[in-house]
């Protein structure tokens, strides 16, 4: 009855149908728990809808207009130690009205750059799980919330970097004299295949006509692919399910690949 009369408004709905969602609720009253409201008497309502939509779990978590804690509601149930937000460039080919590649005078495609805002979140040791979820659900689904990219790292993992950076740093620095330049730190692989958006082309059998119809839909790389579900995959005209989840299945082969390469060049160098 809250949300029937506006006291209770849901802000922002994602959902894996049959699996699990999370929904983002506000109240205009501040006497009015939305939460609370939402779930009612002993989860009574929630459970009703869990059962409607045969099993599928549901997270009712607060909306707040600050990102920070945003995130730390839409991250539950993990419990989130702290959130740093920053901005990252990333790289995206320029396609005409039709969805072709622009190519500039050297033939080559043009490439235009942006900001993406990333979440850096760390956890205990023992919340990574919990704040991943299985198979990368949980964090996936907060994902899509706070339309960010969410980076989760484990308190242990962030000291073993700065010890890492730090002992690296010292070594490098080793017979420098001064005005000698600092060394340049490599980016870790993780950043730099965020920084080179890999193309549909890159995709294994990929037709012509499938690429067309998800490039008429907003997805123009790997990555645009990944962020979807298979059932807004398999909305598009065209494309059933089956086909939906092969075309997941190959995207995340291709990001791995082309992360194991950058990982070993990375190597190789050191």
């Amino acid at each position: 009855p809250e949300i029937y009369d506006g006291t209770v408004i849901i802000k922002l709905c994602v959902r894996e149908p049959g699996e699990r969602a999370k929904v983002a609720v506000t109240s205009k009253d501040r006497d009015v728990d939305p939460v609370g409201a939402c779930v009612g008497l002993k989860g009574a309502r929630v459970q009703a809808i869990t059962r409607e939509l045969k099993g599928e779990k549901i997270d009712i978590i607060p909306w707040n207009s600050d990102l920070v804690t945003f995130a730390q509601n839409a991250l539950a149930p993990a419990k989130i130690n702290r959130v740093a937000v920053r901005e990252e460039p990333i790289k995206m080919i320029v396609r005409d009205e039709n969805g072709d590649k622009m190519l500039g005078e050297d033939g080559i495609p043009m490439i235009q750059e942006r900001r993406e805002t990333v979440l850096d979140v760390i956890v205990g040791s023992e919340q990574l799980s919990l704040a991943i979820g299985k198979r990368g659900q949980n964090v996936r689904l907060a994902s899509r919330l706070l339309g960010s990219r969410i980076e989760i790292k484990s308190e242990d993992a962030v000291k073993d970097e700065l010890a890492s950076a730090l002992a690296s740093m010292l070594r490098e620095m080793e017979g420098m004299t001064e005005g000698d330049e600092m060394p340049e730190v490599t980016k870790p692989a993780h950043e730099i295949i965020y920084d080179e958006l890999i193309p549909l082309d890159e995709l294994p059998g990929l037709t012509d006509r499938l690429r067309e119809r998800l490039e008429g839909h907003g997805i123009h790389t790997i990555q645009d692919i990944l962020a979807k579900t298979q059932d807004e995959l398999s909305s598009i005209p065209g494309i059933g399910p089956v086909t939906a989840q092969k075309m997941l299945d190959m995207a995340r082969e291709t990001r791995d690949e082309a992360l194991a390469e950058i990982a070993d060049s990375l190597g190789a160098e050191e």
